[in-house]
């Protein structure tokens, strides 16, 4: 069990580092957070870290708190991208989502 806890805790470390990063480096060049999504889109795979979904919704809402208010649920939705590969022999087996 601790073991698992380490690991989420470092997973959580990087995603939340590099979504931060991001998100700051998008800022520097843009004024308007809400269209994060037109320049920017997070990769997720089967092995990447799923906590980035809740970490960016954290963020924007960290952010929304000295803006005005915006709807995260849609943003996050646009910026997210996902593929996942289900075990088969043929490339129809591939499922692309964003």
């Amino acid at each position: 069990y601790a073991g698992k806890e380490l690991r989420l805790k470092q997973q959580y470390f990087f995603v939340s580092a590099s979504l931060q990063a991001a998100v700051a480096k998008y800022k520097r060049a843009h004024d308007d957070i809400t269209k994060l999504y037109e320049k920017m889109t997070i990769q997720m795979n089967d092995t990447h870290p799923t906590v980035a979904v809740a970490e960016l919704m954290r963020i924007l809402l960290d952010e929304a708190g000295r803006q005005r208010p915006f709807d995260t649920r849609i943003l996050i939705g646009k910026s997210f991208a996902r593929r996942t590969q289900r075990v088969g022999e043929d490339e129809s087996s591939l499922l692309d989502w964003k």
